[in-house]
């Protein structure tokens, strides 16, 4: 019986504790007590009153334990595990008797802390450490191996309250950021001052979502104050202080009388009395209800017992008598009160009391809460509110450089923080932290370098945190509608969520309005468009994607159902919202349904959107699998793997992507027997070697082998298509010769048919191979020749409204201008070809754009413009793995560039890059190119000339040219091979070497080239 008495108290203390952070899970097993066992302790306020809890039930148990032992020597102890993270909540049971119990990863995980936690000790993971690292003291006990986890698991040791109070402590421990774009704000706090000052006290409400800056615009506020001289008296309510009466207003008192913790209770009761029995002896009578508020009771003078009621009456008299005491109001005083969305009801009703003394005052009275509060003293004249917004885009600017640092590498990671975050400086900042812990950011803080690419800035636990928990403290009925409207979309009509809650709840109409009416005044959800139908947007993206993602799987595939349904019920130009209708069939697990929209969705968008597109063609191949009917199944997938492709080559894909896309559509076309599809999907394949992994020789067979299939076709339009293919794989290499042979084949199908074909691969094949015919006469040597045939290939161009081939003549025409030494002008076609790129919006188009630019500054003596142009090309063909097989040319071009600001080291080790580039895909034209740049580069090096090194690259050049039959180059390495000699002082060789040269370009029409040397051998 005794024992049973000593367990029935135990559940109590259990209860109490699991209480004291909404849990309600307990477990009693045949060895021993799990305390918090497989608790959702998904958030950062969550984990810390679980961590409150925990300490205050080891504690007590330590005391009862103890009683125990020496009454009955029974030993008797707890242990407690706590972890954090998502976990599935289900009913257990039968109709009789249900229980919810949590599940999953998390709750086994939370076991194995327990396991591991010795007698008396608080064993956290380190998920949960991570979430209240500096609320709390932990002991590091290093990693662990853990059952069921692959990976070692950092654990530690909880042992008492930290040092934190707020996440702007956390904050001030890593270093402030800048104080930006708060100078309006602050103002009008400065305002409410000198009204307080002059006119009587003053309240002003600073209101703003959670990590906006509400905290840091007070306590920046302060600083100043305190600057100043003036007096300040802060309390703030806590996540874990919702369930603990008067928290935040004995604090703030507790600094009005001067206490502190190390203070005794009799200090304590000291500072009480001394400080209200100075100002009136009066107050004498309630010091014992005071005392007793603090938790100092006087043993010789306890406080009458009285109903509760008339002692906060009394306690709330005194407030009001010290408020208005003259003693008191003598001197302008400033209280902030933070967070008042964690007061509870005790606190509420005191700070009431407080608003309605401050007329009476010369004081401001500072407070800051989140939308969701809500409070009648709000009415008051003498209230302001503030509403703070999120940073403006200068701002953010300043705060990201601050952050982050102006390294190129991290140039494009402002604009996609700002998408993400939406201004807010805590998300922001907490967005910026997980890149570093996570390896994507190395160096110090203002001086960061991007070092591993990144896929998708993800949302940080501690953002994520804070967004779940305030939207599990709204009301089940609004935290349903919400997560609801979450899965539609960040934007929804109201006539489709009210069709879609109707599906899957028991919400009426009225209490839908109610509730969306509820989400508005929060700022939850704003209302976006009124006409022609009622739309509501998410107030910040994450909101939603954290809504979505606190849902059963069960709940949001029924959510996504009901949705698709609607919209398919919905009618209209279903054709623009096809995508969207997929992604909730595929959500909803319907992927036989999901891909047949997907399917819709990527015919749609064509060519017209190459990006979109190809996502949605990547998400019918995935999906396609599931089509039951085996006829239709292969089709639809045949289809993705080529559009794939045809779709890819321009936009980027992946090798391993590649290779199992081509392994799957051969397969289907093989198996369908469809020869001109097979002929299609080969010759792409052979584009996207050349593409995503610059191998012009893959592309010659495979475009060799599309061509043979398609040599007995009937269709001239398509055998034309397919031969652009070989053509084009020559034009790579260099190889004039071929590429004119295989041309004029394309050409004498299509005639002077400029449409003829384009359906096949998506741009005129007369065009192209006019532009091909002109870019082989100067791989010739045939300058003037080139000259004619690239006009012509322009003319046919505009005639055809080509914008995607006309880019690739620009891009060979400055080719051209090399090879003649500028006598072919480019003066403004960089510019015309990055407008017309991003027309197309594909990033094959917008590097050849930006090569052209810069050639063209390059000619122009325009050098940084160049470098900056030309470093543009090669990021975008790098990390988008689109066009490589122009690379090694974008970077021979650079490395000239550097070669011209001075920049030596740069030119080499850019030179060579290309040349490992250009060799690895046999693209020989350009690695002759790139061994010329690197001559240049080595022939100004300072001191002794390697003379080696230049010569084993001439050789090359010169082996690469005469393979290809390359005349365009051989001047250049006749002229170079003179600069050499002449470096190593001798002028005979030199001169001849020269003067041969001189010959060379006249006779292939290279004048500009020609006139330069001309003049500098007659001086």
């Amino acid at each position: 019986e005794e024992w049973h008495t000593i367990l029935d108290r135990f559940f109590a203390i259990l209860t109490d504790g699991m209480h004291r952070f909404e849990g309600t899970v307990n477990q009693y097993t045949g060895d021993g007590i799990m305390a918090l066992f497989g608790a959702p302790i998904a958030h950062e306020d969550h984990a810390q009153r679980a961590c409150y809890a925990a300490l205050h039930l080891r504690d007590t148990v330590r005391e009862y334990a103890n009683a125990v032992r020496v009454r009955h020597g029974v030993p008797f102890g707890v242990r407690i595990g706590i972890n954090s993270g998502a976990v599935v909540v289900g009913k257990i049971g039968d109709d009789l008797r249900m229980d919810y119990t949590a599940q999953g990863h998390t709750v086994g995980l939370a076991q194995r802390m327990e396991a591991l936690a010795e007698s008396g000790h608080i064993c956290l993971s380190e998920h949960t450490a991570r979430l209240v690292e500096g609320y709390f003291e932990m002991k590091d006990l290093g990693r662990s191996k853990v059952k069921g986890v692959n990976e070692p698991v950092g654990l530690f040791d909880l042992e008492g309250v930290g040092a934190f109070r707020t996440r702007l402590d956390r904050s001030r421990a890593r270093g402030l950021s800048r104080f930006v774009g708060r100078d309006a704000d602050t103002a009008i706090l400065e305002a409410a001052f000198q009204r307080a000052k002059g006119a009587g006290g003053q309240v002003v409400g600073v209101c703003a979502d959670a990590g906006t800056g509400k905290s840091r615009l007070c306590a920046e506020f302060l600083d100043t104050c305190r600057a100043r001289g003036i007096p300040v008296l802060e309390g703030r309510g806590v996540a874990h202080g919702k369930s603990i009466p008067m928290l935040p207003m004995l604090e703030l008192w507790r600094a009005f009388y001067g206490i502190t913790e190390r203070d005794d209770p009799e200090t304590v009761r000291a500072k009480i009395a001394g400080r209200l029995l100075l100002m009136d002896d009066a107050f004498r009578d309630v010091l014992p209800y005071l005392f007793d508020l603090f938790g100092v009771p006087d043993p010789t003078n306890p406080a009458p017992a009285i109903d509760p009621e008339q002692r906060q009456k009394r306690i709330h008299g005194v407030v009001k008598r010290i408020l208005h005491d003259p003693a008191f109001t003598g001197q302008t005083r400033v209280f902030l009160l933070e967070d008042l969305h964690w007061f509870d009801g005790a606190s509420d009703a005191f700070l009431e009391t407080t608003v309605d003394s401050m007329p009476a005052t010369r004081d401001l009275l500072l407070v800051n809460f989140r939308p969701e509060y809500q409070a009648r003293w709000m009415q008051r004249s003498y209230y302001q509110h503030l509403a703070l917004q999120p940073l403006g885009p200068d701002a953010i600017r300043a705060l990201l450089r601050d952050h982050l640092g102006e390294h190129p590498s991290v140039a494009a990671l402002p604009e996609s923080i700002h998408a993400r975050t939406k201004g807010n400086p805590f998300f922001i900042e907490e967005v910026v932290q997980t890149l570093v812990e996570n390896g994507h950011l190395t160096g110090s803080r203002g001086a960061y370098k991007l070092t591993t690419p990144i896929a998708a800035l993800e949302v940080p636990a501690t953002v994520q945190a804070v967004l779940a928990a305030r939207i599990d403290r709204l009301p089940e009925r609004e935290k349903q509608v919400l997560q609801t409207a979450a899965i539609i979309g960040k934007t929804f009509t109201e006539e489709l969520l009210r069709k879609v809650i109707a599906s899957v709840s028991k919400i009426d109409e009225t209490a839908l309005s109610q509730s969306l009416s509820a989400l508005a005044a929060a700022e939850f959800l704003f209302e976006a468009a009124l006409y022609p139908h009622l739309e509501y947007s998410f107030k910040h993206p994450l909101t939603q994607e954290v809504a979505q993602g606190s849902q059963l799987r069960e709940r949001r595939a029924k959510v996504h159902a009901a949705v698709a349904q609607a919209l398919e019920n919905a009618g209209g130009n279903l054709d623009e919202r096809s995508a969207e209708i997929g992604q909730h069939w595929a959500e909803a697990g319907e992927s036989a349904r999901a891909a047949r929209w997907y399917h819709r969705a990527a015919e749609w968008a064509g060519l017209s959107n190459l990006n979109q597109g190809l996502q949605h063609w990547r998400r019918v191949r995935e999906l396609a699998p599931s089509i039951e009917d085996d006829a239709e199944r292969i089709d639809v997938s045949l289809r993705a793997c080529d559009q794939i492709f045809n779709l890819a080559w321009r936009a980027g894909g992946t090798e391993e992507e590649s290779v199992a896309v081509f392994e799957e559509g051969r397969a289907l076309a093989e198996r369908k027997g469809d020869r001109q599809a097979l002929a299609l999907f080969i010759g792409r394949y052979g584009l996207i070697r050349a593409s995503v992994a610059g191998r012009a020789d893959e592309y010659i067979r495979y475009g060799i082998e599309a061509a043979r299939i398609a040599e007995n076709f009937d269709d001239p339009g398509l055998r034309a298509a397919i031969r652009t293919w070989p053509a084009y794989a020559y034009f790579l290499t260099g190889s004039g010769n071929e590429g004119l042979e295989w041309s004029e084949r394309a050409l004498a199908d299509v005639g002077t048919d400029n449409l003829l074909g384009k359906v096949f691969i998506g741009y005129s094949p007369r065009v192209s191979m006019h532009h091909v015919r002109a870019s082989a006469s100067m791989f010739l040597g045939r300058l003037d020749e080139s000259r004619i045939r690239f006009d012509e290939a322009e003319r046919i161009a505009a005639e055809a409204g080509d914008l995607e081939v006309d880019g690739w003549i620009q891009f060979t025409r400055m080719m051209l201008a090399h090879a003649c030494g500028a006598g072919d002008s480019t003066t403004d076609r960089g510019r015309r070809t990055l407008e017309a790129a991003e027309k197309l919006d594909n990033e094959g188009s917008r590097s050849i754009a930006y090569a052209v630019l810069g050639y063209e500054y390059l000619l122009g003596q325009q050098l940084l413009a160049a470098r900056e142009a030309l470093l543009n090309s090669a990021r975008i063909s790098k990390s988008q793995s689109t066009v490589r097989h122009l690379l090694p040319l974008g970077l021979a071009m650079l490395s000239e560039a550097h070669h011209a600001l001075g920049e030596r080291a740069e030119a080499l080790a850019t030179a060579r890059e290309a040349i490992s580039f250009a060799s690895a895909g046999s693209l020989h034209y350009y690695e002759a190119w790139a061994q010329l740049a690197l001559t240049a580069a080595l022939l100004a090096t300072d001191g002794a000339i390697p003379r080696a090194e230049i010569e084993s690259a001439l050789a090359r050049a010169e082996h690469l040219v005469e393979s290809i039959a390359a005349r365009a180059l051989s001047p250049q390495i006749l002229e170079k091979r003179g600069r050499l000699a002449a470096a190593l002082g001798d002028a005979a060789a030199s001169g001849r070497l020269l003067h041969e040269a001189l010959d060379l370009y006249r006779n292939i029409g290279a004048r500009g080239h020609a006139a330069r040397l001309e003049k500098e051998l007659a001086s």
